[in-house]
């Protein structure tokens, strides 16, 4: 039991530092990726580890000053996310993660915003046969972050129709 403890302990400080890190502080950075990095190696498989060691992977890429760096750390990162939703496919919680990242991605470099829009709309039409799935507010966030996706395409039609459903769920 106790072993169990340390390792929640273990992901309880990693997710602290990821947390950090998404806010853009950089030493935080290296340190979720220190201890996602470990924890993966305990937890082979792990879907949740494996997504948040992509994530952390990608801010990595962010951060880095070489091109060739950024763009080889974040497709690293992008590699990982997609195995976690293959692993579990089911998870809201990777889904919203992978397609809030890949939203954050250049277009025209990484074509990743369709994928985004899918996460997305996957969680979306679970919360429909499960309601309370995820909470109010991360349902506005997809939507907003699913309004950013669909224009970044050039679909307006379907950022008004996301942008409807914002404002119904605000009121």
């Amino acid at each position: 039991m106790a072993e169990k403890k340390s390792d929640q302990d273990r992901l309880a400080q990693a997710l602290k530092h990821h947390d950090k890190a998404v806010e853009g502080n950089k030493k935080a950075v290296n340190e979720a990726y220190i201890r996602f990095n470990k924890l993966r190696m305990t937890h082979y498989s792990n879907p949740l580890i494996e997504a948040y060691y992509g994530s952390t992977l990608t801010l990595m890429g962010r951060d880095m000053p070489d091109t060739l760096e950024k763009m080889y750390r974040t497709k690293q990162g992008l590699a990982a996310l997609d195995r976690a939703v293959a692993w579990d496919p089911h998870s809201s919680m990777i889904r919203i993660m992978r397609g809030k990242v890949c939203t954050q991605l250049p277009e025209d470099v990484f074509h990743r915003t369709q994928l985004a829009i899918d996460d997305f709309m996957t969680v979306l039409n679970a919360l429909q046969i499960t309601p309370g799935l995820i909470t109010q507010q991360q349902h506005i966030l997809i939507l907003q972050d699913l309004i950013v996706a669909y224009r970044k395409l050039g679909n307006e039609i379907a950022a008004n129709e996301a942008k409807i459903q914002l404002d119904l769920l605000r009121k």
